[in-house]
């Protein structure tokens, strides 16, 4: 089961639940797949919407690793998945667009003054 409170978040294929986390280690592999200065330029590599697959598989990969999992890019490769639902939960676990956060209440106006 993931744990929210260390920003892990569960990824389903081929009937198995795995983890996926961003750790150091996994920011480091993402940099280097994505050939980034900082991780900080990770969100827009994604904002032109052109993403590579192996880019996809190498993202996964990290995160599945930050997560515990011991599979190399090549096993995630060969999942058999929706790779825009993949993608999705990736974004959830690097939390770009937010993750599984509330939204922030929007403030209530003041009630005026009488004089």
């Amino acid at each position: 089961m993931a744990n929210k409170r260390r920003g892990e978040v569960e990824f389903k294929t081929g009937g198995k639940t795995y983890i996926m986390c961003m750790t150091l280690n996994a920011m480091a592999e993402i940099e280097d797949a994505f050939e980034l200065e900082s991780i900080s330029d990770l969100g827009n590599a994604f904002t032109g919407g052109k993403i590579k697959t192996r880019n996809l598989i190498a993202l996964l990969g990290a995160l599945l690793r930050g997560g515990g999992e011991d599979l190399t890019n090549e096993e995630v490769g060969n999942f058999d998945l929706e790779a825009m639902d993949a993608f999705g939960t990736a974004m959830k676990a690097i939390n770009i667009q937010g993750g599984d956060k509330a939204p922030k209440p929007k403030p209530k106006p003041r009630a005026k003054r009488k004089t």
